[in-house]
């Protein structure tokens, strides 16, 4: 046997591999010099741009890059104009953690972020799915996320509230997905929010805990109960997903309170159970309803579950006032974007129709009902016994 050809091989992948170092180190050292990095800006502000809907714009580049970054600004605009701006960047990464294929982030971190308000959502565009988790997540480790100042315009808030952020993430085979992260109020009245989680294990388990609490009313707005008081929620939660369990427990200043015992179980789809009891306050319903809801408190149930991209179904839900009973179960087909579900309600008092028809009214009432057909427009089959 000749080992001339292999010879002739090897030393043609050799030069291969020397050429395509060399490019790699002269690209390297291009991207260190400014026009290198105005270059690499054009191109990152390029890449994150969509059209008139959102343009990105980076300013100037500073560092070692890519492993010691810092960015001027970042702004993003649409066709109504700026509504977000980013002031010096700085991302550091670990070069040793590279060589082990391995993403380490020694520091993420912003001086100033201006959120003046929100996008618009496009949400006919949109389909109904959820999105789907990546195939291949590399070991990932950020040992330090901030962003010091965030400012939140009223056009999101309903007043502008300056926040601090902090962060850290873990996240590979040995120790699993671990991180915590946390947001305080530093310009006014206290508001704070923080959510640490760790998922790991064969059969994974999930330890969460979830904090809010603030006295001035802006989480609450951003939630989209604007003008409903201060929000808290404490959610704290352990064991396998396959059977996890929670205690949850939300205010919403003195128009509600919930204390609820979570489930959830993730095998080919998700399933998730809700089963607690309510406190609301009268003030916030309809006159008419008023009467009907007199008293306050309420116990409901959830059980609902969703299969990726074919079915979300509610297997039953159900709401126990003294009023009124209400209970529902139904499925939507998401491929077909078809609705097929029944409902039933009964109101033990019909008394508080009279402030309506302004006349004595009384008696009880029983309904059900069905839906079914297209999402958008369904058919509704109603029969009533009162």
């Amino acid at each position: 046997m000749s080992w001339k050809p292999v010879v002739h091989l090897c030393k043609w992948i050799a030069r291969v591999c020397a050429i395509l170092l060399l490019l790699l180190g002269l690209l390297f050292g291009l991207a260190q010099t400014e026009m290198g990095k105005r270059q690499v800006a054009k191109w990152l502000a390029s890449a994150l741009s969509r059209g008139l809907k959102s343009q990105v714009k980076l300013g100037k580049f500073d560092g070692l890059l890519p492993f010691d970054v810092q960015l001027s600004t970042l702004t993003v605009s649409d066709k109504s104009g700026k509504w977000l701006e980013v002031e010096k960047i700085v991302l550091r990464l670990s070069p040793a953690s590279l060589l082990k294929a391995k993403v380490g982030i020694k520091e993420l971190s912003v001086n100033a972020v201006w959120l003046d308000r929100l996008p618009p959502s496009h949400k006919k565009d949109r389909d109904y799915t959820l999105p789907s988790w990546p195939k291949a997540v590399p070991s990932l480790t950020l040992e330090r996320f901030s962003i010091e100042r965030l400012t939140i315009g009223p056009a999101v808030a309903g007043e502008e509230a300056v926040f601090t952020v902090e962060s850290e993430i873990t996240a590979d085979k040995a120790r699993g997905f671990v991180g915590s992260i946390r947001f305080e109020r530093i310009d006014g009245r206290k508001a704070l929010a923080s959510m640490s989680w760790t998922l790991k294990g064969r059969v994974p388990e999930l330890l969460v805990n979830v904090k809010v609490e603030e006295e001035s009313g802006v989480l609450s707005s951003l939630l989209g109960f604007p003008g409903m008081g201060p929000l808290t929620i404490e959610l704290e939660g352990e064991g396998p997903i396959t059977g996890w369990q929670a205690k949850l427990s939300a205010g919403l200043g003195e128009a509600m309170s919930l204390e609820a015992a979570i489930g959830l179980v993730v095998q080919e789809g998700v399933r998730v159970t809700g089963d607690g009891a309510f406190r609301f306050s009268p003030s916030v319903l309809a006159a008419p309803l008023r009467t009907l809801m007199a008293n306050p408190d309420g116990r409901f149930f959830v059980d609902a579950g969703y299969r990726r991209r074919e079915e979300f179904i509610i297997h039953q839900a159900r709401v126990e006032t003294d009023g009124a009973d209400l209970e529902l179960m139904g499925r939507i087909d998401l491929q077909r974007r078809h609705l097929d579900g029944e409902f039933s309600l009964e109101v033990n008092d019909l008394s508080f129709l009279g402030r309506v028809v302004e006349t004595s009214t009384g008696g009880r009432l029983i309904s059900h009902g069905v839906l079914l057909g297209a999402i958008r427009q369904p058919e509704v089959t109603l029969s009533l016994s009162v």
